[in-house]
């Protein structure tokens, strides 16, 4: 009896791991011959989509080093347009959003006469035409790393800043509602808006009390007030890239750890004041796992990034990941070419399933990439077994 009911578990486990057929529909790349590199994409009014990033390829001014580059497709990833924009020396995108009108784009520029990077925000029409513009002067060097609408018909920018980690709350018109910085954090990675309108933040921290590197995480309140941050790692090098508010108002956390192997995929699970709880640890020995941006979908969250099985190789992954920090499975995408690298660096549901931008990279260049994958993934490679706790110090 007992071992008819072992078999039977595990065909329906073998029967759950490879469930729903539907999966990579097409991948497309876009760019010249020179560094182009795709941010963030997303699914647009008409059935279509938009990618934003940066292009070393295509120039919006002759004296320009970078440009902001913004690639319309339909739904089969055909091309309906392209721009370069900017008149700046770097014009770098971060995130784009539809508005009923055309398109906001958020980031960060440099100007001509700076050595320093300014947060920026800028209204494309229906067509990638920019349309206006507005930049936010730093105080020092502040790069934009990520941005988001916010409950309040706004927008977040975070970067980081002289004094440490950046925000940024703007109005949906890019009127500035207030900017603060928080000391603490080196790098921020990642942010979430929480139920209570405020912001979850998480970087990494390598100034003392923190050793060799450690995941930080920062909560501020709705108006921008510290209410408290937390550091979590062992004795090796830790960094964290994504954060969500899990439903019971707690915390998951993705990032990278060298505690077992090379960067190996680091989950940390926490409670609502950003109390540890467990943490799990994807490692796969002679490979590099990581997760750069994470939505929520069904009842847990899809994360996406890449996994580097050679030096010269790497593919997309997506991570299916529980309310309780659990990874649940795993799929890997690409690349065709052994001299391939691919990386995924930002995810969107879509009405028909998921788009993801990131790079194509190969030698010293590199592609905007587009990956649709369609209805649900299929769930391929349980990283149960691959998945251990590991200790903070």
């Amino acid at each position: 009896m007992k071992t008819l009911l072992s078999l039977s578990v595990l065909a329906f486990l073998i029967s759950a791991l490879t469930a729903y057929s539907q999966d990579l529909e097409w991948t497309k790349t876009f760019g010249g011959s020179s560094q182009d590199e795709g941010l963030h994409a997303i699914a647009t009014p008409d059935g279509g989509y938009l990618a934003v990033g940066s292009t070393q390829s295509y120039k919006s001014n002759s004296k320009a080093h970078e440009s902001g580059y913004a690639v319309k497709t339909d739904a089969n990833g055909a091309v309906e347009w392209e721009r370069a924009f900017g008149a700046h020396l770097i014009t770098d995108p971060r995130a784009v959003y539809a508005v009923a009108d055309g398109y906001i784009v958020l980031g960060s520029i440099r100007q001509f006469d700076s050595t320093q990077n300014d947060a920026w925000l800028a209204k494309l029409d229906l067509g990638g035409t920019l349309v206006w513009e507005k930049v936010y002067p730093a105080n020092g060097d502040d790069p934009i790393y990520r941005a988001a609408p916010t409950a309040d018909s706004g927008y977040i920018l975070m970067g980081d800043s002289p004094n440490g980690a950046l925000l940024i709350k703007v109005t949906s018109t890019g009127e500035m509602q207030w900017r603060k910085a928080y000391g603490g954090m080196t790098i921020p990675r990642g942010f979430d808006q929480t139920t209570d309108g405020g912001y979850i933040v998480v970087g990494i921290a390598t100034a003392a009390p923190a050793i060799n590197g450690d995941i930080a995480l920062l909560r501020v309140s709705d108006s921008g007030d510290s209410l408290w941050s937390r550091l979590y790692g062992t004795s090796s090098h830790e960094d964290g890239y994504a954060v969500r508010q899990a439903q019971d108002g707690g915390f998951v956390i993705v990032g990278t750890t060298n505690a077992k192997f090379d960067q190996d995929l680091y989950i940390i699970r926490t409670d609502s004041n950003g109390i540890y709880r467990s943490s799990r640890v994807h490692e796969e020995q002679g490979e590099e796992n990581r997760v750069l941006d994470m939505i929520r979908y069904r009842d847990g969250f899809l994360g996406v990034g890449g996994t580097d099985i050679s030096a010269t190789q790497s593919r997309v992954q997506l991570t299916m990941i529980g309310q309780d920090g659990v990874p649940v499975w795993s799929k890997r995408y690409g690349p065709e070419s052994l001299s391939s690298y691919k990386s995924g660096r930002s995810i969107q549901e879509t009405s028909t399933g998921f788009i993801i931008a990131g790079a194509n990279e190969y030698g010293d260049n590199a592609n905007i990439m587009l990956m649709k994958i369609g209805g649900e993934p299929s769930r391929g490679g349980a990283t149960l077994e691959l998945c251990s706790p590991i200790n903070l110090r």
